[in-house]
């Protein structure tokens, strides 16, 4: 099991040199947490193969705690360290926190990466709340939990990260909340509450103009998502349509045409009306005429909404 493990950290070196890159100089990593069983990432407790151990596992997902004490006091030796560390990990799975608590305080089980993935994946509040008193940092696993806390739309989870020092440079997390909490939300028949996620993240310094791992930005994706009251809010603050994707290689007006069924030619007189459109703070332009169709794209004209509304405060706050 190991050396297949040593096989395929291999196999990820070159991707995992690539995603480092994505950083400036970011601070390094905490330690790394206790690696867990290879056999937990294939299958679960009740399909183990050896029976045995399967019995102690089932224990442990399921919350018998009595049973789990039993196991622990006569069969130590047979179990092992690493015996005891799946157990915190299937009970974890199982959002058995009586258990995981058993493992880590009695026992002395140190807490694992898989563990705190379930817990995250099982929005189970008490169980980070209880491997953050014995240590865990978030930043530990990378920014991996961050974006599952995001995939998995809890709001609680996300927030516990970010106070206990979870770093946003590791992680995409607005491109992705963007991507699957509005779908999520509309398929459960509620409203999108996206504006309070997105103002935290911003507030803990997700760059709002960061590439995603799949190559999109938060723009780009709700752009590609029609998603409008979000593409006014991310402009609001900064973001910028002219970044190009790496899957895609069109920028978000590229983009925002091509849903408009809008004529888009990339020029170099578009280029430069672009940037100066982008870059000046007034939505007055009078100085540069409109390459033709411009106008038309969607995009351009969320930016020129933008730009008035911020002319119009602007002009009002002068008055006073």
């Amino acid at each position: 099991m190991a050396m297949e493990a040593d096989r395929r950290d291999t196999r990820c070196a070159a991707l995992r040199r690539e995603i480092e890159s994505y950083f400036d100089n970011p601070d390094p990593f905490p330690p790394p947490l206790p690696r867990s069983s290879f056999w937990l990432e294939h299958t679960y407790p009740h399909n183990y193969q050896i029976q045995h151990l399967q019995m102690f596992f089932l224990a442990c997902q399921e919350g018998r705690l009595k049973d789990v004490e039993e196991w622990v006091r006569d069969r130590r030796d047979t179990l092992r360290p690493m015996g005891l560390r799946d157990g915190l990990d299937v009970a974890a799975m199982g959002s058995q926190d009586q258990v995981v608590r058993y493992f880590i305080e009695e026992v002395g089980v140190g807490t694992t990466g898989a563990a705190v993935r379930y817990a995250c994946k099982n929005q189970s509040l008490l169980l980070f709340e209880l491997f953050v008193k014995h240590g865990y940092h978030p930043n530990q696993t990378s920014g991996l939990l961050l974006d599952i806390a995001v995939e998995k739309h809890s709001f609680t989870v996300i927030k516990l990260l970010l106070e206990h020092g979870a770093e946003v440079r590791y992680s995409r997390p607005l491109a992705r909340l963007i991507r699957y909490r509005g779908e999520y939300l509309r398929s459960l028949g509620l409203d999108d509450d996206w504006r309070p996620l997105i103002e935290m993240l911003l507030s803990y310094g997700a760059d709002i103009n960061a590439a995603s791992y799949g190559g999109g930005t938060a723009l780009s994706t709700a752009v590609h998502r029609g998603r409008l009251e979000v593409i006014e809010f991310l402009i609001q603050n900064g973001a910028d349509g002219r970044i190009v994707t790496s899957v895609t290689k069109e920028d978000s007006f590229a983009l925002a045409a091509k849903g408009a069924q809008v004529e888009w030619e990339i020029t170099d007189e578009l280029k430069e009306y672009l940037d100066y459109f982008c870059d000046s703070d007034s939505s007055s332009i009078a100085s540069r005429v409109a390459p033709p169709g411009v106008d038309q794209n969607p995009l351009v004209k969320m930016l020129m909404k933008v730009k008035t509304k911020r002319d119009q405060a602007g002009g009002q706050h002068d008055r006073k």
